[in-house]
């Protein structure tokens, strides 16, 4: 042990003195100084993630994890680096895992492959489809993958994760270790099944996953804030008390069952292959008590580990330096005005941060159970069994170069996939988030932390949606971007579903919402001027609430025909991509649209508060009352073609299936 630790420990065992009012025994100093952990406190995230918006009429009071979403149906959902910590999640709550999406932030198709196909095989094991593969090519060296999972339920009671009745034995299940890597998995695979059944039955009171940090600290999330004791009695765990309450992940769950039916757990145990030890039995002394044959013993009160579970935080927010010096900020105004606008048109969409439908494709299969609509959208659309509903997901990352910008893209973060999700005409329902960090005792990377939790916050607030979860990965190389967010919608049947995409020759082409052609930091600056410099424009969340709002009604009515975002890559970008949707033939269009900014700013840029929509002439006025109730602008700026042309003004005139061909060849 260094100097340092025993600086450490010693004064965490000084402090434990003082709680205890005696000599605290070494067992007693470790459990204290586990639980005084960012793993197990969140000393750095447990105080600012409180600040995230939980509340909604789909949430029910004493579950907020889990989305009633109608028709006896129970939705789950969360962002996490690893498929099987969230697979666990689920199973906790009876829940199954129906879908999954992966984004790989970073690195090039290499890495994108490299990262994606063990998690792509682990879900067609589990018989769980993976919807999407999304790269978003931000600029950072190591590359990160993130996993977007929904997890299902219907016509189940929701297990508890919080103990309230003493007298119950506590037990821990896990699966045996093997050495075989598809073996263990298998076995995992067995231990949330086992899970699901078990839920069922009337005599558990309580479940929950072991968390990475270990056995100690998912035994005090067990209790809770309900003052409840438990008694640990250690003869039956092979270990030293400390390696079997501390070691990191072992996995498993934590089972809390009425006295008496051990033999039935033991029958559910045996049916699935898997093992247990017997932890405890939960009291009403509020306290921590451990029985050791080694008289190594422990008796802490509950109170005191709620109370105290976490040292200061050293980091001083009002020293923060607020403005940052000799920053350069890119205006509208210093980027040139191109004279060939169809030249920059050919350069913009190789973009590899506008998407198109067909990328990496053969990693991802929707065909597992049969339940994803095939539509060419970035967003996918799953039925659920037994009902009209259907459940769609959408996952966003924003970069920045800025440093003040972390907020705002964070912000921006959740404003991205809400507006994508009502694209499709979908209530949105929630929004999950997963950070990842460097070093929480630096101060640059925790009040990078800081921005991005308020951010996030601060668009849920603003959206009215909740945030279902959230996770915090520590230790990460650091970069300038956002947490990577995800949302889930619903639409109660099929007939509400927009697609994107040209539909019919004559159709009216409008722009709806508030476009202010912001070129500064978008993707025109950055590929054709090489601009990387400027500041993230923040996104108007209320209005943009509002225009949510607006396209679900829209849909409702069937007023729309299509609708898709213009935010990457602006006008340009949507009308391509909406041309090169028709599965027939590419669509054309013709645009004549004037507006008091530049020809680039209004081909180019980007708005946050927009979406491009397509309507039948018959139904202009419907959009324009609809429009007017929500307070949002729609705007007609052309009519759909069939001649195979993207003309905008005298400005653009390309043929659709050159730039098609472009395309696919970048």
């Amino acid at each position: 042990m260094t100097d340092m630790e025993t600086a450490s420990t010693e004064g965490i065992r000084e402090r434990v003195q003082t709680l205890l009012n005696r000599e605290p025994g070494p067992l007693e100093t470790e459990i204290f100084r586990r639980l005084w952990s960012e793993d197990c406190s969140g000393k750095y995230s447990k105080n600012l993630l409180s600040e995230l918006v939980s509340e909604n009429s789909r949430l029910p009071k004493d579950n907020p994890d889990i989305l009633d979403i109608g028709d006896n149906y129970q939705l789950m959902f969360s962002v996490s680096d690893s498929r099987d910590k969230t697979e666990r999640y689920f199973a906790e709550h009876g829940a199954r895992s129906i879908a999954a999406m992966a984004m790989v932030s970073g690195g090039d198709k290499e890495d994108v492959a490299r990262l994606v196909e063990p998690a792509a095989l682990n879900t067609y094991a589990a018989g769980i489809p993976m919807l999407k593969i999304h790269h978003a090519r931000i600029g950072q060296k190591n590359p990160f993958i993130k996993i977007t999972s929904l997890g299902l339920s219907r016509n189940r009671k929701t297990l508890q994760t919080t103990l309230n009745t003493p007298g119950a034995e506590i037990w821990w299940l896990y699966s045996e270790i093997k050495a075989d890597q598809d073996e263990r998995e298998i076995r995992q695979i067995r231990l949330n099944d086992m899970m699901i059944a078990i839920s069922a039955h009337p005599w558990v009171l309580a479940a929950c996953r072991v968390s990475r940090s270990g056995i100690l600290c998912s035994l005090t999330e067990l209790i809770g804030e309900e003052r409840m004791g438990i008694m640990l009695d250690s003869e039956s765990w092979g270990q030293k008390p400390a390696d079997f309450l501390m070691s990191a992940d072992p996995g498993g769950f934590l089972l809390c069952f009425r006295r008496t039916f051990e033999r039935e757990v033991k029958e559910c145990i045996n049916r699935y292959d898997a093992a247990f030890t017997p932890v405890g039995r939960s009291t009403d002394d509020g306290k921590m008590t451990l029985v050791s044959r080694d008289e190594e013993t422990a008796e802490i009160p509950f109170e005191l580990l709620a109370r105290y579970n976490g040292e200061p935080v050293g980091h001083n927010e009002s020293e923060r330096v607020l403005e940052v010096k000799n920053k350069k900020n890119i205006k509208d105004f210093s980027i040139p005005e191109p004279h060939d606008l169809n030249d920059v048109v050919k350069k913009l969409i190789r973009s590899p941060n506008i998407y198109f439908p067909g990328i990496y494709n053969g990693l991802a299969d929707s065909t597992i159970r049969g339940n994803t609509l095939k539509i060419k959208t970035e967003q996918p659309v799953i039925r659920l069994k037994g009902s009209k509903k259907l459940v769609s997901v959408s996952m966003s990352v924003v970069e920045y170069e800025h440093e003040r910008d972390a907020h705002t893209a964070a912000y921006n973060a959740v404003v991205r996939v809400s507006r994508q999700l009502a694209c499709l005409g979908t209530e949105v329902l929630g929004i999950s988030a997963a950070f990842s960090e460097g070093n929480p005792d630096t101060s640059d990377h925790y009040f990078h932390f800081l921005d991005g939790v308020r951010g996030v916050a601060s668009a849920a607030k603003a959206l009215k949606l909740p945030v279902l979860s959230a996770e915090v990965q520590w230790n990460v190389p650091s970069w300038n971007s956002s947490p990577v967010v995800a949302a889930t919608g619903l639409l109660e049947n099929k007939k509400q579903l927009v697609e994107p995409g040209f539909k019919n020759d004559g159709d009216f082409i409008c722009i709806l919402g508030s476009f202010r052609g912001e070129i500064e930091f978008s993707e025109y600056a950055k590929i054709y001027h090489g601009v990387h410099k400027g500041r993230l424009v923040p996104a108007d969340g209320d209005f943009v609430s509002q225009l949510n709002m607006a396209l679900m009604q829209a849909a409702r009515e069937n007023v729309i025909k299509s609708a898709i975002d213009m935010e990457t890559g602006g006008l340009c970008s949507a009308l391509i991509k909406s041309a090169i949707l028709n599965e027939s033939s590419p669509m054309g269009c013709e645009i004549y649209t004037m507006r008091k900014m530049r020809d680039d700013a209004l081909i180019f840029g980007e708005s946050h508060s927009t979406v491009l929509i397509t309507i039948e002439e018959h139904k202009l006025m419907d959009m324009e009352r609809i429009a007017n109730d929500f307070g949002v602008a729609c705007t007609t700026v052309g009519r759909v073609r069939d001649h195979g042309k993207l003309i905008i003004n005298d400005l653009i005139n390309l043929e659709i299936e050159d730039l098609k061909r472009i395309r696919m060849e970048s």
